[in-house]
């Protein structure tokens, strides 16, 4: 394991993490910028469908925590 894979498993996420080394996602997720990832959080459902995104701009641009536990909980509902 490595860097944020380690990380993961030692959290103990209750949810999956991706750890994509080799980019393929991050370009089939439009996120890819040069040679590493635009800051991106996505919301995808049990069945696969991307059900909110968040794409920065910058490194440091990212959702707030509230913003994606509301996202969250509108779709439960």
């Amino acid at each position: 394991m490595k860097g944020a894979e380690t990380a993961a498993h030692k959290w103990g996420a209750p949810f999956p993490i991706l750890y994509n080394p080799d980019k393929g996602v991050i370009g089939d997720y439009g996120v890819l910028d040069g040679n590493t990832a635009k800051p991106a959080t996505f919301i995808i459902d049990k069945n696969g469908v991307i059900r909110w995104r968040y794409i920065g701009t910058t490194k440091t641009d990212r959702p707030d925590p509230e913003t994606v536990l509301q996202k969250l909980q509108a779709l439960k509902g």
